[in-house]
């Protein structure tokens, strides 16, 4: 497979986990958004961001889990940016 292929069989496998994911976290009572800043290699900064939510499943005791989003480059860190950065990944 080419990379381009390779790239985009790689984002269609994320936005399906990340459509299972919010469809669990749309039954779920309560979530938080856990986030860090962090530079990767290449001196980008980045936002690393997870999600944390109690998972009910038929009929069985609830789950506390924790699912990785996504790192999402940033060029600013005022809350504002972070805020409407946040906003758009989900």
């Amino acid at each position: 497979m080419s990379p381009i292929i390779q790239n985009e069989v790689i984002q269609t496998c994320s936005d399906i986990v990340t459509e299972k994911v919010i469809d669990r976290i749309s039954n779920a009572e309560c979530f938080s958004l856990l986030g860090d800043e962090t530079m990767d290699v290449s001196g980008t900064e980045q936002l690393s961001l997870c999600i944390r939510y109690i998972d009910i499943p038929d009929l069985q005791a609830p789950v506390l889990r924790e699912d990785f989003v996504g790192f999402i480059p940033i060029n600013d860190q005022s809350s504002e940016n972070l805020a409407n950065v946040i906003s758009a990944a989900m």
